[in-house]
């Protein structure tokens, strides 16, 4: 199990970096192949577990394919995708790049699990740029952009603009993103909801220009689209002609007991979804409720449904006597053997004083289920801490429950942060904090947010203890880690020497990225250490950047910003205009530079450049301001 000293050596030795996670193993003991995460119905997954079994299309087999064709490229994209799953980006990028130079030789085609046939090349092409997303490391997109761009009637085209929504994009590069999107699928109900859900609710709502009218636009081409195309009668349709062809069993999977019960799911989700929606605009109240109502009706045993509907009573509505009705006392006698719901009942009841006893009786039935349970228990303390039951939550997520426990380093870890940030039961709590740490460490963020609250609380020794030399000693090739481990202690003014160790290693990483580079650059700057910013991240680098846009973009402007090497900026700024003539974001940088060197005529030409390219006019109103600030200071320069 996770945090505990045995799982996690567990997940150590077999470098999982997510989990839920599925090993396989040959008899020998060997890796047979393995499951990253789960989503779907059950029986989905047990299909998958079955063909890991059966031996098909496993990371054994397809390594034993390619050794017998080493020219196909197909198994070699499959195993790409293996390690793309398992989040071994470096595996899965020198996997893709081989499938690659193996499709570029000839006209190889695979099958996709739906039946789709693409080529090899498209395929591998797809598995590379779509590694910069969905694996961890910095987010790269321009790769799957570059991957429409080449092979715009592609289908796996939809795929990769699936995956651009792992990014918010806006302003011009939201514009030009979204309209190719909108150009390839204009009536695609998918990516028409993808984008007005982005619209909506990812912080771009106030970006009322083309955007919007884009994502209008398109969900309206959707709507007008989708009344023609029916999924209960389509699937109807195909039951019929799979009788047809003698195919009974299949028309049953098609079309039987599972489609019903998916379509009656589907309706009282729809139905909660109108109902929170005009409860949460303050319109509609009276529609809203009844359809709460009529959710209810369609599906009266769904736990989830019951507790979500009892929320919107109770804290949208204002209607408690309702919530009790169908998530009260007696719904509580129902659930006694089904932590999940014990869980849910209490966490709704617990700020509720007329009820709040039946919350506790809740909460109690819980932890004697689960009394080992650390994720219910700090929960459980978050919920109590927040409803003013302080001494309830100690009890719960306290002192004794930890005694008991002093092997379980995520117990100690969770029980250590909680009361931490509550500054209670300090002298029991750092050595806890400490020892799970040290014990099991988890990443620099952590380590470094907990060392600066030991810090304010006045335990600098358990600070250097987890986030000091010896945590310095095993972070070595971490250039993150180490940058944040050399600012942190550098602003802290304290363990100067290992704080400046661990930005030299740092800075001597043959790994190191442009971004970790401004990264340390902007370490050194802020601890007065200009030259070695300059070092790392100054004219002598900028040599090296080939034809990359956004590394020169964000040299150039790094320098801009922090008002240094600013005609190695502007050079920056030059070359990405050379490289990409038609990029807004090369000439406002170069327009940008050159109000800061002193080049007025220079900025005034690219700001032009950038007018006559943009689409977007809250863009174009910040270009035309900047035009304004140029041209005053060139009348000021020639006058």
């Amino acid at each position: 199990m996770r945090g505990e000293l045995a799982g996690e050596k567990l997940v150590t030795k077999f470098g999982v970096k997510s989990t839920p996670f599925l090993l396989f193993f040959n008899p020998d003991g060997t890796e047979l192949d393995w499951i990253a995460g789960y989503s779907g119905i059950p029986e989905n997954f047990h299909k998958q577990v079955l063909a890991i079994l059966a031996g098909t299309e496993t990371v054994a087999s397809l390594e034993s394919l390619h050794a017998r064709e080493p020219d196909n490229p197909e198994p070699v994209i499959k195993l790409a995708g293996k390690y793309q799953a398992r989040q071994d980006r470096d595996k899965a990028l020198a996997l893709s790049k081989e499938a690659m130079s193996l499709a570029a030789k000839g006209n190889r085609t695979m099958r996709l699990e739906n039946g789709e046939v693409v080529s090899c090349a498209e395929m591998a092409e797809y598995q590379y740029a779509r590694t910069y997303m969905v694996t961890y490391g910095i987010i790269e997109h321009r790769y799957l952009r570059d991957f429409i761009a080449k092979f715009p009637s592609s289908y796996l085209v939809k795929d990769a603009f699936r995956d651009l929504f792992g990014l918010l994009f806006t302003g011009d590069e939201g514009i030009e993103v979204y309209s190719k999107m909108i150009e390839r699928f204009p009536n695609d109900p998918e990516l028409a909801n993808r984008l007005a859900r982005y619209f909506g609710y990812s912080g771009i709502a106030g970006e009322k220009g083309k955007i919007l009218d884009l994502s209008l636009g398109l969900s309206e081409n959707a709507l007008r689209v989708a009344p023609a195309v029916s999924v209960p009668e389509t699937a109807k349709n195909l039951a019929n002609l799979q009788i047809l062809k003698g195919l009974p069993e299949k028309a049953e999977e098609t079309y039987g007991s599972g489609f019903l019960a998916g379509q009656v799911k589907s309706w009282a989700n729809n139905l909660m979804a109108y109902a929170e929606f005009w409860l949460q605009k303050k319109r509609n109240q009276k529609d809203a409720e009844a359809a709460i109502d009529l959710a209810l009706r369609v599906r009266p045993e769904d736990r989830s449904l019951l507790r979500q509907a009892a929320s919107d009573y109770l804290t949208l509505l204002g209607k408690p006597e309702k919530a009790l009705a169908i998530f009260g006392p007696e719904f509580l006698k129902t659930i006694q053997d089904s932590p999940k719901d014990l869980y849910s009942y209490f966490s709704l009841w617990i700020r509720q004083k007329k009820i709040e006893a039946g919350a506790l009786t809740a909460l109690e039935r819980l932890l004697a289920l689960k009394p080992e349970s650390v994720y219910y228990r700090g929960s459980a303390a978050y919920a109590l801490w927040d409803a003013d039951q302080k001494d309830k939550a100690r009890s719960v997520f306290g002192p004794e429950f930890v005694k008991g426990r002093p092997e379980n380093m995520n117990s100690l870890y969770e029980y250590g942060t909680f009361w931490l940030r509550r500054d209670i039961d300090m002298e029991e709590v750092v050595p806890s904090l400490v020892k799970s740490l040290r014990t099991i460490p988890k990443g620099y963020y952590e380590h470094m947010q907990t060392a600066e609250v030991l810090r304010k609380a006045g335990k600098a020794e358990a600070a250097l203890a987890i986030f000091g030399p010896e945590y310095l000693e095993k972070n070595q090739d971490n250039p993150d880690a180490l940058a944040e481990y050399g600012n942190f202690w550098l602003k802290q003014k304290s363990n100067l020497e290992s704080a400046d160790q661990a930005l030299e290693k740092a800075a001597g990483l043959p790994s190191l990225t442009s971004r970790n580079r401004m990264r340390l650059a902007r370490v050194f700057l802020d601890n007065a250490k200009p030259g070695r910013a300059e070092d790392i991240y100054g004219p002598a680098y900028l040599k090296t950047l080939g034809s990359e846009i956004e590394p020169l973009l964000f040299y150039s402007q790094f320098w801009k910003y922090t008002n240094r090497n600013l005609f190695s900026a502007l050079e920056a700024a030059r070359k990405a205009c050379a490289l990409a003539p038609t990029k807004i974001e090369a000439w406002k940088a170069l327009a940008e530079i050159c109000v800061v060197t002193a080049e007025p005529k220079e900025g005034l030409a690219a700001v032009e450049k950038a007018l006559g390219l943009v689409k977007d006019s809250q863009e174009r109103q910040k270009l035309e301001t900047l035009k304004k600030q140029i041209q005053a200071a060139l009348d000021k320069k020639e006058g």
